[in-house]
């Protein structure tokens, strides 16, 4: 399971999006990788902001690694 961090301002919509990742800093390395890899901005990548460990979710893990679509799961 990884731990969720929340990446606000997302998108242009102003949403927010899940990453999920062991660290802050492994979490920083996908956004990255992520915007990198959308050529275009067509996924709206260049919104993604960086987290710290202050942006982790308590209670919230996925088994899915990287930017989160589906697969959260919430403790009590």
């Amino acid at each position: 399971m990884y731990k969720v961090y929340v990446s606000r301002s997302a998108c242009y919509y102003g949403g927010i999006s899940l990453i999920a990742a062991n660290s802050a800093a492994e979490a920083n390395k996908k956004i990255e990788r992520f915007k990198q890899s959308d050529i275009g901005n067509k996924c709206d990548s260049w919104g993604y902001t960086s987290v710290d460990e202050d942006d982790v979710l308590e209670g919230v893990y996925s088994e899915n690694d990287g930017i989160i679509y589906s697969g959260i799961y919430y403790t009590g």
